[in-house]
Parts: structure tokens; C-alpha cells; sequence
């Protein structure tokens, strides 16, 4: 099987057991995710893959996936608050706790975009849309309307595709973070939310050459730096979870091919990620549409496949690898027995 198969490892696959099983279903390499858990969970489940990797006789590296600028809603004063179209709200940043039901509180961190009139503000995995009607960059209270109601809850993510991040894709809990993975030897780093090269040459300044550094693209100024960022990476993540947020949708499945071909071409090892399962975080079988992701992904000449929830909160880890490798195996063939098609 040439296409390699990365694991989200998490509560659902971080018994010994499981993890054995993983490895022997196709799990090429493992991957910790560094926006939830803790140092003593991630040093366990360190030594449970390595030990039985050894035991299989083969190599399972490890990513550091980290956090970087994840930007997040404040706290709400219900668990679930639903804002419908045409409603008017009022976006304050730098507020932990909402005051007011009309409020949106933004994290406590410094709130790393500009903000101004016409300004377009995505809440929830880009399900809520909001649209700044008035103010400008330096307010701390901005005036918006509901574009594309839903609901929304406390610390869900914040996406804002008409502004560039104004800081670096390493925070400083990234910067500790990395201090611990070299305690552990990790051998794969996940770069979130990079921007630009200098996000990259600052993550090599720190871990040196030994760990390779694949770039997380995942928003449009990645996109439009991308020959830049290509060139001082390791590898490219097609983080299509996050690109579906910033990009129009229809536009994903065409870039996805255009970043697998620019980094062929230049020998750039590629992992296509996002929802390749994901019916099978509750259920034993994937969707058709799941399957022909897959292949197509396969079909681009993708280096690896990228399982997340599937296998870290998801009810059947081990049967998503299984799965995905039978596809990955099935559509290999094809290509080796028609090699002129694609």
C-alpha cells in the first residue's frame, strides 16, 4: 500500500489493544492533537505506540499537531444560544463572558484580526455567518447582522476569511508544547494556521532539521502563499475542514488537486485531511460519497490519508483503518493495472 493512512489517537483508541490493532489494520502514522489533553496522556500513549510498533516489527511516527491562533468564542450564559437571520448582535472582543444576550464575546486573548464595516464573521464551522455594519480596526465593540442563522455555544471556533492573522502561527503555548514533544522525539510537526514561510522558518528555528514540519493549508492567505511555504516545508496538510470555512465550498475539491499536483512536481510529500469517514464516527460502514473521496484522493497521487475523530473519539478506530486501507488497496491496483487513465 503505497498511500500511508494517519491516526487521530484519543479516547477511543488510546488502549493497548486498540493500538495494536490500528497498526496492524494500516495506521502508518500516529497523530496527538495538541488542542486538548496533557502532557502525561500524550507521554502514555507515546510509549504504548512505540512499544507496540516494535512488537509488529515496524515504524509508527508520531505528529505534533499543534493548537496554534485557534480564536474562540467567549462564554455564553446558555449552553446553546440560537441566532436567527436578521437578527442584530453586537460583537465584543476581549470579553470572556457574555453580558448580554445581543452580545457575542470573543476570547480572552488579544483578538488577532481587523475588524471594520463589511467585515464577514464565521461562528461554528462556518455554519453562523455574521457581517460587521459598522466600526473599524482599534473598536472593541462591533455591530454585526446574521447573515446565515444557527446556533452557537461556548468556545466554538471563530473564522474570519476577509482578514489576514496579524500574528504568528506559533503561540506561546505551541512554543511549550514544543519543549515537551522533544522530550518525546517526536518525529512529524503539524504547523496550524500558517500564513507565510516565516510562520515555517520560525518553527525550524526551534525543532532544527531531525523533525519534519508539514504545513497545515487552511486559509486563504496560505493559498496565496503557497509556492513560499511549500519550498521550506517538510510536507503540506490539505486541511479541508478549515479551507471549506474560508473558501467557498465548490472551490475545495479543485485545490485539493491543484496543491497534490504543485507539490508533486516538486517532490513535496502531501496529506489530504477532513471528514474521510466521517459517517463512521457512529457507524460500522462509510457513505458512497466517502468512498469516492477516498479514491479520488488516491487517484490525485495523495501521500496520505488523514483519519481525525474517526479514530480518536469515533465508536469503530480500528474499522475506519480497516476500511480505508481495503479502499486505499482497491483503487491502488486500478491504477497499477490502468496506469495510462490517470
Amino acid at each position: 500500500m503505497r498511500t500511508k493512512i494517519l491516526c487521530g489517537i484519543g479516547p477511543s483508541s488510546s488502549d493497548r489493544k486498540t493500538i495494536k490493532w490500528m497498526i496492524e489494520a494500516g495506521m502508518s502514522i500516529a497523530r496527538f492533537n495538541f488542542s486538548h489533553g496533557d502532557p502525561e496522556q500524550y507521554r502514555t500513549w507515546t510509549k504504548l505506540i512505540r512499544e507496540e510498533a516494535e512488537k509488529l516489527g515496524k515504524k509508527v511516527p508520531i505528529m505534533q499537531d499543534l493548537q496554534g491562533p485557534r480564536i474562540r468564542l467567549g462564554q455564553l450564559t446558555e449552553e446553546k444560544q440560537i441566532l436567527k437571520d436578521g437578527d442584530k448582535v453586537t460583537i465584543v472582543l476581549h470579553q470572556g463572558k457574555q453580558a448580554k444576550t445581543s452580545e457575542i464575546p470573543f476570547g480572552e486573548m488579544p483578538f488577532p484580526f481587523d475588524l471594520h464595516e463589511g467585515s464577514i464573521v464565521m461562528l461554528n464551522e462556518g455554519k453562523v455567518t455574521l457581517e460587521v455594519t459598522n466600526g473599524r480596526p482599534g473598536d472593541e465593540r462591533f455591530p454585526a447582522a446574521v447573515r446565515v442563522g444557527g446556533w452557537i455555544a461556548s468556545r466554538k471556533g471563530i473564522n474570519v476569511p476577509t482578514s489576514a492573522l496579524k500574528i504568528s502561527a506559533l503561540t506561546a503555548k505551541d512554543k511549550e508544547d514544543l519543549m515537551f514533544g522533544q522530550t518525546q522525539n517526536y518525529e512529524l510537526v503539524g504547523l496550524s494556521f500558517v500564513q507565510n514561510a516565516q510562520d515555517v522558518i520560525d518553527l525550524r528555528a526551534i525543532v532544527g532539521k531531525k523533525v519534519r514540519i508539514y504545513a497545515k493549508i487552511e486559509s486563504r492567505q496560505a493559498i496565496e502563499n503557497f509556492d513560499e511555504i511549500m519550498k521550506v516545508s517538510d510536507g503540506i496538510i490539505i486541511a479541508r475542514g478549515d479551507l471549506g470555512v474560508e473558501l467557498p465550498i465548490e472551490d475545495i475539491p479543485i485545490i485539493q488537486k491543484e496543491l497534490i499536483l504543485r507539490s508533486r512536481y516538486n517532490h513535496v510529500p502531501t496529506i489530504t485531511a477532513t471528514q474521510m469517514l466521517s459517517n463512521m464516527i457512529q457507524n460500522p460502514l462509510p457513505t458512497r460519497a466517502e468512498v469516492s473521496d477516498i479514491a479520488n484522493a488516491v487517484f490525485d497521487r495523495t501521500d496520505c490519508l488523514w483519519l481525525s475523530d474517526e479514530t480518536a473519539v469515533g465508536q469503530y478506530p480500528v474499522l475506519c483503518v480497516q476500511t480505508m486501507a481495503k479502499i486505499i488497496e482497491r483503487t491502488e491496483r486500478f491504477l497499477y493495472q490502468n496506469p495510462t487513465l490517470f
